[in-house]
C-alpha cells in the first residue's frame, strides 16, 4: 500500500510543479501573444533578454556573462511560448499580463517580470 501511494505522489508531482496564472493574471491568445513578441525583444528585471524574431529564431542573452542560448521558439494557444534549443534542452513558458506588466512564469512557478518590450529592427 505504502509503494502505491508513493507511485501516486511520484505522477501527481509534475502537475503541482506546472506554471499556473495567479488571481487577476490574463492569459494571452496565440495571435495577441504573437504580436507581443514577434520581432521583439523582451529584456527582465534579472538582466536577461529574449529574442524572437519574425521567422521563429530565438536567443537568450544571459545577464551575468551575455552569453547566448539560441533555439527556436512557437507560439501556443495556451498563452505559452515553448522554445527548443540547439543543444537539445526544451522548455514553455507561460507569459501572462498581470497589472501593468507582462510577467514570464516557467515552469516550477518562478516569476519574471518584463522590463521592457522593444522592437528588433
Amino acid at each position: 500500500m505504502r509503494s502505491v501511494i508513493l507511485l501516486l505522489t511520484l505522477l501527481a508531482a509534475p502537475s503541482l510543479a506546472q506554471q499556473a496564472p495567479r488571481d487577476g493574471d490574463v492569459l494571452l491568445s496565440k495571435d495577441e501573444l504573437t504580436a507581443l513578441v514577434s520581432g521583439k525583444m523582451l529584456e527582465f528585471f534579472t538582466g536577461g533578454f529574449a529574442r524572437h524574431g519574425t521567422d521563429g529564431g530565438y536567443d537568450y542573452r544571459y545577464a551575468i556573462d551575455g552569453a547566448p542560448a539560441p533555439g527556436r521558439y512557437e507560439v501556443r494557444d495556451d498563452s505559452t511560448i515553448c522554445i527548443t534549443f540547439h543543444n537539445g534542452f526544451d522548455r514553455c513558458d507561460l507569459l501572462v499580463k498581470s497589472g501593468e506588466r507582462y510577467v514570464m512564469v516557467i515552469k516550477n512557478g518562478d516569476r519574471y517580470p518584463v522590463k521592457a518590450i522593444t522592437s528588433l529592427e
